[in-house]
């Protein structure tokens, strides 16, 4: 018999690369994975995105933006999620670029590809920029160069340190 993993039966993606960028925050490395995923809950809870409808099937990148945005205020944490499409970005930049900007600031990305069925992260570590997919039970965290373009998806959510949102990347 096999057994179900996560994203067999649930659409939880999303709140799992929310769930992963908080961890990556010096200020949330010691809380248990279950606290930070009742906080999570409550805020999808709040923007009334907690259906059997979207805990089977996904959340999209409107309602992503919205769940980060809240728990960031809850806590009143220094970051801000952003659109791509709602950021200015230079023109001679690419995506690749963009990308890059947004990960050398101190923010990350939560992102896949177009028409995407699975949302990641993309962080910088010490090591590099990394992709956080929760469901890949093998290696979850992998070097990531930034150049698939297939992950540079125009609805990708920039989670963006609040001081630099204006500052390193553009207009907002």
């Amino acid at each position: 018999m096999s057994a179900f993993q996560q994203g067999n039966a649930d659409g939880l993606c999303g709140l799992y690369s929310i769930l992963n960028f908080l961890k990556s925050l010096s200020d949330w490395r010691s809380e248990t994975p279950e606290g930070a995923m009742k906080i999570v809950l409550e805020a999808a809870q709040s923007e009334g995105a907690l259906t059997p409808e979207k805990i089977t099937g996904g959340f999209c990148s409107d309602e992503l933006q919205r769940i980060a945005n809240r728990v960031f205020a809850r806590f009143r944490m220094p970051y801000r999620a952003y659109h791509f499409e709602e950021i200015e970005w230079r023109e001679e930049d690419d995506a690749y670029q963009n990308h890059h900007q947004v990960l050398d600031s101190g923010g990350a990305i939560i992102g896949g590809r177009d028409g995407r069925e699975h949302w990641v992260l993309f962080r910088r570590t010490v090591d590099g920029p990394v992709l956080v997919n929760s469901a890949d039970q093998k290696q979850p965290t992998r070097a990531f160069n930034g150049r698939l373009k297939s992950h540079c998806s125009s609805d990708s959510i920039a989670l963006l340190p609040i001081t630099r949102a204006t500052v390193e990347i553009g207009q907002v």
